[in-house]
């Protein structure tokens, strides 16, 4: 295992998952007060965010899939 693999084995059984579904989680929280903070007193525009989630969510599937996540790994 690479250095950054056994830096993020926080449960050792597990392994790296454990580490890179703590730093996910960890990430979509704080991705949640930053947008919570920038918005709270602004009046967005529903549909522009909704399609933007649409897409990201696509596009995050899409890169489950190994023909795709292939082409970026190198």
């Amino acid at each position: 295992m690479s250095a950054f693999s056994n830096a993020i084995a926080f449960v050792t059984p597990v392994g790296p998952l454990s580490g890179k579904s703590d730093i996910a989680i960890a990430t979509y929280l704080v991705a949640w007060l930053v947008l919570y903070l920038v918005w709270r007193k602004k009046d967005i525009n529903i549909g522009r965010v909704g399609t933007a989630t649409l897409i990201l969510v696509a596009l995050g599937i899409l890169g489950t899939f190994p023909t795709f996540f292939d082409v970026f790994v190198g």
